[in-house]
């Protein structure tokens, strides 16, 4: 992999960014859990 590329892919990961997108994954899988489950 390109060291420039793995750098970004550190930084987008440890991005609140990223963290947040995770979060809204999560309850919106829990969500489907609850509801559909």
């Amino acid at each position: 992999m390109d060291k420039g590329l793995k750098t970004l892919l550190i930084k987008w990961i440890n991005s609140e960014y990223f963290v947040d997108n995770v979060y809204k994954a999560l309850i919106s899988f829990a969500c489907k859990v609850i509801f559909c489950g």
